[in-house]
């Protein structure tokens, strides 16, 4: 809701928002006139009634022309004073008052502007509906008492039989109480509606907002297992296209037809690089829908090693985990590890040994990749890559409450070793 300046005299209570009912000036002015029609149509039955009636004696001391005249500009008056209610609630029922008043001393026929009262009391309804239901019951008894002391000092000027006054006066006050009363009842039941209702509109937005910012999130993580695959997946067949096209190139000169049949394997290995670029791109384009593929993990080791085996390189894998025992997380750093140190092993020592050990004890998952130095005459591809590497496995491997190191060995070759926790509840 809009905050009113402290120095304003509505200022306790809400002049817009979700409890104001009519916030625009349009609403206002088009309600104020139906209001002034339905108001005058009721205070000016009596008077014309009087005109019409040629037996009924005009008692009045304003004559009827005056008479009528100043009840319709009352009227008018006081129905533009409740379309100040769009912005200034408190000061439309004071408005509705003051005409009021001016009204009864000035005709002194408090009968006839018995229609007024409804004005007020539906001015007060508007600053309850706006009010806490304290301050809306505070209204109601303020403009009781005020009403009330009018009708009394009005009262005093008229000289009739005291009993008579107090019949009427407990008469009226009575009467308007409960109008007042029952119009601060509604505007507090007003805004118990209205405040759930809009406890509750501001709980679908907030849970909108936490739908949307989950629907980020996993597109952020799409993204970044997108990434990842590109890394494992691609990188790989590249590192393999390299491999197989070295040995091709080696054997060339003396085995051509073997050369031939390895450049046919080249091309394989090229069209399972294309399939998984594309799969990526595929789901790069479309990460708002389902990953098709499941995140690779220690299960797809030996699948792993058979793939660089089909390519030359000779790996050996010793496990004695089972990988359906680890949680998901640890089992996925595990594999990436493995790939990323078969891979650099491709690229800085073709033709080497490559030991894959994997165990597991009571509270941490180890694995050990290790080759031997490549031979001499080895091409080596260091520039083959994504970006991604054994920094990034690191930092992954810590953020599990583990480690990852990266060596030289004794005789030249390469060591990666990791170890992971595994909550022993887990294992």
């Amino acid at each position: 809701m809009r905050p009113v300046p402290p120095s304003v005299a509505d200022a306790s209570v809400a002049s817009s928002g979700p409890f104001a009912l009519l916030d625009r000036w349009r609403t206002s002015v088009i309600f104020a006139a139906i209001m002034c029609v339905a108001t005058l149509a009721q205070v000016l039955v009596t008077p014309l009634s009087a005109l019409v009636d040629v037996g009924m004696a005009w008692t009045i001391p304003l004559s009827p022309a005056v008479m009528i005249t100043t009840l319709t500009l009352g009227c008018m008056l006081q129905s533009a004073g409740l379309a100040l209610s769009a912005r200034r609630p408190v000061l439309a029922l004071t408005a509705t008052i003051a005409v009021y008043v001016a009204l009864l001393f000035v005709t002194d026929a408090p009968t006839w502007l018995a229609a007024m009262q409804l004005v007020i009391v539906l001015a007060l309804f508007l600053v309850a509906a706006r009010a806490t239901p304290a301050l809306a019951l505070g209204w109601a008894a303020l403009v009781t008492s005020a009403v009330a002391l009018v009708w009394v000092g009005w009262t005093t000027t008229l000289g009739e039989n005291p009993a008579h006054i107090v019949a009427f006066l407990i008469a009226e006050i009575t009467r308007f109480a409960l109008l007042a009363f029952s119009a601060a009842a509604l505007g507090i039941w007003w805004h118990v509606v209205v405040s759930r209702a809009e406890r509750t509109r501001r709980g679908a937005e907030a849970v909108e907002r936490e739908h949307e910012e989950r629907i980020e999130q996993a597109r952020a993580a799409e993204r970044a297992r997108i990434a990842q695959e590109l890394h494992d997946v691609a990188g790989q067949h590249l590192a393999g296209l390299i491999t197989l096209a070295d040995a091709a190139l080696k054997m060339a000169p003396a085995h051509p037809a073997d050369a031939l049949e390895l450049v046919a394997d080249v091309r394989a290995e090229g069209r399972f690089a294309a399939a998984s670029l594309s799969s990526a791109l595929q789901d790069l384009r479309a990460v708002d829908s389902e990953p098709v593929e499941v995140t690779r993990d220690l299960r797809q080791t030996a699948e792993l090693v058979e793939f660089w085996r089909a390519r030359g390189a000779d790996v050996r894998l010793i496990s004695t985990a089972s990988p359906d025992d680890l949680p998901a997380v640890v089992s996925t750093t595990a594999y990436r590890v493995i790939a990323e140190s078969l891979t650099n092993a491709a690229k800085y020592a073709p033709g080497a040994r490559v030991d894959v050990a994997v165990g597991l004890s009571e509270r941490a998952l180890e694995v050990t990749v290790t080759n031997t130095p490549g031979p001499d005459d080895a091409e080596r591809h260091p520039g083959i890559g994504l970006g991604w590497g054994l920094t990034t496995l690191g930092d992954r491997a810590e953020l599990l409450g583990g480690s990852l190191t990266a060596s030289a060995t004794p005789d030249g070759g390469w060591r990666v070793h990791t170890r992971l926790p595994v909550a022993l509840a887990e294992v």
